[in-house]
């Protein structure tokens, strides 16, 4: 699984331009590797060394990413030169690391059996409409499914709260670059959206592994990863909002 993500991501990259501007999606990506790294020892002593397996593997594959990251970060310099932050508001910072518990879990309830193929499909059809509203209405349909199992699959979560966070900045995006003249960034916003969907299948695998250390209370990746969408204030968002508490605090 590890070998075929990265191998994706290289297939993937191989569309963009090379360079090394570093901007906030290379940063998004190293500060969870800092955050994945400073969190290993503490979950390595709790688990007796079997959180290594999922942290490994994530921060494999997302050391990975760091390249096709600045490619994306070169690509939008040209709107950070006239004060749009590209792909800035679109990430969000990590949770700085805290080697606690202090995050409620469930413990001894089994996940629920999610239909992820069905997500694959379902989200793909939307992002090749390239329409943000038909992309938020699934990924919101995905999400609502996600919350009925709040204390596991939180990569996956993860994931499609930021192809919904995307999709929300579509039209925002549209609106300043048309205020400035510059060019409509949606392919661009379009093309992350995509690569998170390759991203989907590594993230669930990741989910699985990472589902017998939760069903211990240890709340893996549920107390790192942050909440995309607690920001967004609309209104459709208030089903998912009810029950932040429930979502590792992210």
């Amino acid at each position: 699984m590890i070998i075929r993500f990265i191998a994706l991501i290289f297939i993937f990259l191989g569309t963009f331009d090379k360079g090394e501007a570093k901007s906030c999606f290379t940063h998004h990506i190293q500060e969870s590797i800092k955050i994945n790294q400073e969190s290993s020892t503490f979950y390595r002593a709790l688990t007796g060394g079997e959180s290594d397996k999922v942290l490994k593997k994530l921060i494999t594959g997302e050391k990975a990413s760091l390249k096709i990251a600045k490619s994306f970060d070169k690509k939008v310099q040209t709107y950070h030169q006239h004060g749009i932050d590209l792909l800035c508001q679109e990430f969000k910072e990590m949770i700085p690391f805290e080697p606690s518990l202090k995050d409620p879990r469930v413990q001894h309830v089994d996940p629920l059996s999610l239909k992820y193929f069905s997500f694959y499909k379902k989200i793909n059809n939307a992002i090749k409409t390239k329409d943000e509203n038909i992309i938020r209405t699934e990924a919101l349909k995905v999400l609502i499914e996600l919350h009925q199992s709040p204390p596991y699959h939180c990569f996956t979560r993860h994931i499609i709260e930021s192809i919904y966070r995307f999709a929300y900045y579509v039209p925002i995006r549209k609106k300043q670059s048309e205020d400035k003249n510059l060019k409509d960034p949606t392919k661009i916003l379009i093309q992350v959206m995509k690569l998170q969907l390759l991203v989907l299948p590594f993230a669930q695998y990741v989910d699985k592994l990472s589902a017998p250390i939760q069903k211990q209370g240890i709340p893996i990746l549920c107390n790192e990863l942050p909440n995309l969408i607690e920001d967004i204030d609309l209104e459709e968002l208030n089903i998912l909002k009810e029950h932040g508490k429930n979502h590792g605090q992210n």
